[in-house]
């Protein structure tokens, strides 16, 4: 009797300790699921940052060119036009709004193509393919501008003999590219967007859309 009964215990105390064996290694592979999980996530999401800035920073890198610049300092040009209306303003800064297009090349800088300062115009619908909301600002002051808000911009100053005005501005290029999932995000984005560049990132942050933002600087004298 007393064999058996030890045997018993014995018996018991390993199956015992392989359900804990398996209740760890249960536990363990959970962790390791959850971690790889959310480390595909923390990468698509560092993918979709890295495509939604160079997104973004070809649109800039389009005004550079030779062809664009001609074009938007022209008089029918977007900037042309801007300090046109700049000159006119009691306020220290004009705002011009246009959506840029890859397709489109230099006419995306037509001042056909903006709204200038509270005008209706200008807006991009986001959720189209390689689509980016740029505005381009007239400063008085040739002053550095404040680029904190910007989680990844990056600011360059550049002199160019197309904008000889003969006066001291400061023209400023910003471009947004977002992501847009589903119709509360298209909602969300199109709530979001204002004649501030700063004021439309800060509520898309809040309201937890993907986006990134890149800035040009440009001082002409």
């Amino acid at each position: 009797m007393n064999v058996k009964s030890s045997d018993g215990m014995e018996q018991g105390f390993v199956l015992v300790a392989v359900l804990i064996v398996l209740l760890i290694l249960s536990v363990l592979a959970a962790a390791f699921i959850k971690q790889s999980l959310t480390d595909a996530r923390l990468a698509q999401a560092s993918r979709t940052m890295e495509l939604l800035l160079i997104t973004a920073d070809k649109a800039l890198q389009s005004l550079t060119t030779p062809k664009a610049l001609a074009m938007a300092a022209s008089e029918r040009g977007v900037i042309g036009k801007l300090i046109d209306i700049h000159q006119n303003n009691v306020d220290d800064t004009s705002v011009a709004m246009l959506c840029y297009t890859p397709t489109l090349g230099e006419q995306n800088f037509q001042a056909v193509r903006a709204s200038f300062n509270q005008s209706s115009k200008g807006w991009c619908d986001l959720s189209a393919a390689n689509a980016v909301q740029m505005w381009i600002m007239v400063q008085n002051e040739p002053i550095q501008g404040d680029f904190r808000h910007i989680r990844t911009g990056r600011s360059a100053d550049m002199a160019n003999e197309q904008f000889a005005y003969g006066v001291n501005l400061r023209i400023s290029a910003y471009a947004l590219a977002v992501q847009i999932n589903g119709k509360l995000a298209h909602q969300a984005v199109s709530s979001c967007m204002s004649v501030s560049p700063k004021q439309s990132v800060e509520c898309l942050t809040k309201a937890g859309v993907f986006y990134q933002m890149a800035v040009q600087e440009y001082g002409y004298e």
